[in-house]
């Protein structure tokens, strides 16, 4: 699972009054990089401070980037962009950001050697799984409809793949992207009728292989490629069933109906995890299914979300509601055979702001020691603009 931004918490923003607890946290800057990175640790005994205010969140706030341990609970603020900015991605070795929303900058996560990749507003970048390229959509309103462009980590070999796209998504092996392309004209779109389209990452062909369905308003959901490239898991027409097909748009097959719109692959067996809605309080919870589309375990949890397999596919950790506060979003792991589930997170808030609630990715550290061991996750927040 990568991250990505916007992907966006349905029902999780927040109006009104909020008391909330501010930890002692002690930041440092890089002003050049337009991020606001540190290591930013709760310290154990560090003694909470009460603040209530007001506010109102308006579109485009920004967000957080933490990381959580899987044995110890402990997380660590790791960067945090300014207003107006987005965390878009995390490089596949953990070391780098992809960030900005005016423009797209790169830069470690220790704020060191940032750098401007292009200068087009852009949304859903996308590390390639090497770590040596960008996919990202341009939001530039000079544009006629939302292109779909790659480009050198380093900001070289800048070029086109699709003149129209949304969600862009790297296949295995860095070589194919497939994205959904919204009919329509111009920056006018068609809500449910899109494509499903593959294309070359260099740019040279693309194909389009089947009918899905785009409605960001709602669900926004992208395509999820199998660990071996052989399948591609997508939203079907109506956004309530997951379809499976091959990327050259054979052996397509209705994989389940009345499911949510995404669904992730376990990087060890052909297994899904995907979104569903209960028949009872019509909460969002989540399962495992085979390629068959059968049901292999339900791993039942109210208003869960963004379900994530660990490297070896031995644990999921999703986000679902605080069991003391459920319009706030914590981050949660089971083991993939239902046992062990535990609550990683009891985050508050981000030091100055009001709400924090919105989880809006979340992905596991994929090489190193952590491996296996620790999660990412982003939340939206936001500031009091009258503290």
């Amino acid at each position: 699972m990568r991250l990505s931004s916007f992907r966006w918490h349905i029902g999780s923003a927040r109006l009104g009054t909020k008391t909330v607890v501010a930890p002692r946290l002690v930041p440092l800057l890089f002003a050049s990089a337009g991020l606001a990175v540190a290591a930013w640790q709760v310290p154990a005994a560090a003694a909470p401070s009460t603040v209530s205010r007001a506010a109102q969140c308006p579109e485009g706030n920004p967000n957080a980037l933490f990381r959580v341990n899987l044995d110890s609970k402990r997380s660590v603020h790791v960067a945090t962009a300014r207003w107006g900015d987005y965390i878009q991605d995390l490089s596949p070795d953990g070391r780098w950001i992809a960030y900005g929303q005016a423009k797209l900058r790169v830069a470690m996560t220790d704020g060191r050697f940032a750098r401007t990749v292009t200068s087009m507003p852009t949304r859903s970048a996308r590390w390639s799984p090497d770590g040596k390229r960008i996919v990202f959509v341009s939001v530039d309103p000079k544009d006629s409809g939302f292109p779909i462009w790659v480009v050198n980590a380093d900001g070289s070999g800048l070029h086109e793949i699709a003149d129209r796209g949304m969600e862009p998504v790297w296949s295995p092996d860095s070589r194919t992207i497939a994205f959904v392309k919204p009919q329509g004209s111009g920056n006018v779109y068609s809500i449910y009728n899109a494509r499903l389209v593959v294309a070359a990452a260099d740019g040279t062909h693309s194909l389009d292989i089947a009918p899905t369905a785009f409605a960001p308003e709602l669900i926004p959901a992208r395509p999820s490629w199998s660990p071996s490239g052989n399948w591609i898991a997508y939203p079907g027409p109506h956004l309530n069933r997951l379809d499976l097909i091959h990327p050259d748009g054979s052996g397509h097959h209705v994989l389940r109906n009345h499911v949510g719109a995404d669904a992730t692959w376990a990087r060890i067996g052909d297994r899904l995890v995907f979104d569903y809605f209960n028949e009872g309080p019509n909460q969002p919870e989540f399962g495992i299914i085979d390629l068959r589309g059968h049901r292999l375990r339900s791993l039942e949890h109210a208003g869960a979300s963004f379900p994530t397999w660990s490297p070896r596919s031995a644990w999921i950790a999703y986000a679902a509601p605080d069991p003391n506060d459920t319009q706030r979003m914590q981050i949660y792991a089971i083991r993939s055979d239902g046992s062990g589930r535990r609550q990683l997170t009891n985050d508050d808030l981000i030091q100055d702001a009001v709400i924090a609630d919105d989880i809006v990715e979340i992905a596991w550290v994929t090489r190193g020691p952590a491996a296996g061991r620790s999660i990412y996750y982003f939340r939206n927040y936001c500031t009091d603009p009258n503290p």
